[in-house]
């Protein structure tokens, strides 16, 4: 495994988020390091799918963050733990979009608060107090602390245009932006998958404190809940975020409750044989080499998951041109080789339309393969082994196969660069699998085949799979 930069950012930042809901944690729930520690293994259970490298990650940190912020200045009451936010809120709409929480974090406190007076002291009796003007004054100045990026309101706003008319079909062919099964949500109630079995846990456990617990617990807290549940029965990618939501709230509703459930021993044993129990699956779900969870643990990038090898090649070779690669492979090519420009990449509809989506799908079909050729003056082709334009482009005399590695392989036109395709791999039919690739029989092209891989290891490739053939020839 080879370790990046971006590894250690996530290693920092999923740290970070899971030390800001502790801090919350204490804050709501002090001297009560059992629930602490058992909440904290229940929503690293249902988060724990979505925490690897991604932007996204910045929601799980952000949200903690706002989150503690708040928490903090309730109990310590403390002006500067609000206007702290205003500054995080900038550096939020700056790192990603999902800085739009940030105003709804903000505007759920001071509603909250402002809810909170009113049911304590009456209409007749309210006055605005700094416990109320404060949390909204800072709730009026984040939007404007937003507006702080290169492009203004259009930044701020861009979740809602990323949900629009125009995106719809882009997305709803995403598996991140559909919407989870009702039966998932909430009535999974076996152990597995762990994050479905989490969420419902966080679910049920939320919703029965602040019905339970409603004189006592604070107005915020079914904002944040709503806003939250709303969220995670919409799109998939935001069913593990509602955790970060859901166990303050949780800690929130339990305040009132505590004291008459700590009386009996048998619902603090409960709580930790169940933190227990989801430890034990947790960490034989990311021990197990078996299973594709376990693979895929680590710092790093894995071998076998990107197109090392091609990309390594493309370098080495200095190759510049009009690429077509695989929606998958676009930001692999940005981090390694941003020489190149790709064709598409995973920001999509952020990025790149709905329109120019689809027509990335057009590679499917030969006739429209060779329009969308022609008009994007298409040169160097990146794909997957086993895709169906792998086929079309080895039978096609323009192209020539360069360089492949364990999942990808890289075309080249053939009057655009002469002198890497007449080095070519043509005796091999490279586009399958590793398990379906059969060997020619004939003596003499097997030597041709020694030979063409000879070539590509000793130009630096530094893949497993053209070793591997290379023994097997």
């Amino acid at each position: 495994v080879r370790v990046t930069r971006t590894a250690w950012i996530q290693a920092v930042l999923v740290t970070l988020t899971f030390v800001f809901l502790y801090v919350t944690l204490g804050a709501l729930l002090p001297g009560r390091q059992w629930l602490r520690v058992s909440l904290i293994v229940v929503v690293y259970g249902a988060a724990h799918g979505r925490l690897f490298v991604r932007p996204h990650l910045f929601e799980f940190f952000f949200v903690s963050l706002f989150i503690m912020l708040l928490t903090l200045h309730e109990k310590h009451d403390k002006p500067v733990y609000l206007f702290l936010i205003l500054p995080f809120e900038a550096l939020w709409v700056n790192i990603h979009s999902s800085a739009i929480l940030g105003l709804f974090i903000t505007g759920a406190y001071a509603a909250g608060r402002l809810m909170d007076e009113v049911r304590a002291r009456g209409l007749k009796n309210f006055d605005l107090d700094r416990k109320v003007l404060i949390p909204g004054l800072v709730a009026l100045l984040a939007p404007i602390a937003a507006l702080l990026n290169p492009y203004g309101p259009k930044l701020v706003i861009f979740p809602f245009i990323h949900h629009g008319v125009d995106n719809k079909d882009a997305i709803r062919h995403i598996a991140e932006w559909m919407r989870p099964e009702f039966k998932d949500l909430f009535f999974f109630f076996y152990p597995w998958p762990i994050e479905h079995f989490s969420f419902v846990v966080l679910f049920f456990s939320a919703l029965a404190c602040l019905a339970l617990n409603a004189k006592r617990t604070r107005s915020w807290a079914y904002m944040l809940f709503a806003g939250a549940l709303y969220m995670a029965v919409s799109h998939v990618r935001w069913t593990s975020l509602f955790a970060a939501f859901a166990a303050p709230v949780l800690a929130m509703g339990l305040k009132g409750t505590l004291e008459r459930l700590e009386e009996l021993i048998w619902p603090r044993a409960a709580v930790v044989l169940l933190a227990v129990f989801m430890t034990v699956i947790l960490a034989d779900k990311h021990l197990s080499s078996d299973g594709e969870f376990g693979a895929n643990m680590g710092l790093g990038l894995r071998e076998g998951k990107f197109p090392e090898g091609t990309v390594a090649y493309m370098k080495k070779e200095g190759l510049r041109g009009n690429i077509y690669n695989d929606y998958v492979f676009g930001g692999y090519l940005i981090y390694e080789n941003h020489e190149v420009k790709v064709f598409i990449d995973g920001r999509t509809p952020t990025v790149y339309s709905s329109y120019f989506f689809w027509t990335s799908r057009l590679a499917e079909d030969y006739g429209r393969w060779k329009r969308l050729e022609e008009e994007h003056k298409i040169d160097m082709v990146l794909v997957k082994l086993e895709s169906d334009l792998c086929s079309k482009l080895r039978d096609d005399k323009g192209w020539a196969a360069v360089s492949f590695d364990d999942i990808s392989i890289l075309y080249l036109r053939k009057d655009k660069f002469p002198s890497q395709t007449s080095r070519s791999l043509s005796s091999l039919d490279l586009c399958s699998s590793g398990q379906k690739l059969e060997l020619p029989e004939d003596k003499d092209k097997l030597e041709k085949a020694i030979g063409e891989l000879e070539v590509l290891i000793s130009s630096g490739s530094g893949a497993a799979r053209p070793r591997r053939l290379l023994g097997l020839a």
